[in-house]
């Protein structure tokens, strides 16, 4: 919780004032910390950050599978 806090005050005061002008309508949300990463010049973390959006999904999807594939079998293995 306290990490999440921290990237999110983070992001807050680290946002340039110039694309605050018309408030925050001028910040494009598709990406924030991504797009943040490439505002202050960190080209690898925007690219690690835009890398771990696609394949996450997918190891996330994975583990899904497992768990419904063993809590799936499990009643059957069990014979009580």
């Amino acid at each position: 919780m306290l990490v999440y806090l921290g990237l999110q005050l983070a992001f807050l005061f680290t946002v340039p004032d110039s694309l605050l002008g018309h408030g925050w309508k001028g910040v494009d949300f598709e990406s924030p910390f991504g797009q943040l990463a490439l505002v202050l010049n960190l080209h690898w973390l925007a690219t690690l950050l835009y890398t771990d959006a696609v394949i996450s999904p997918g190891g996330s999807a994975y583990v899904g599978v497992a768990i419904d594939a063993h809590q799936d079998g499990a009643p059957g293995a069990d014979m009580y």
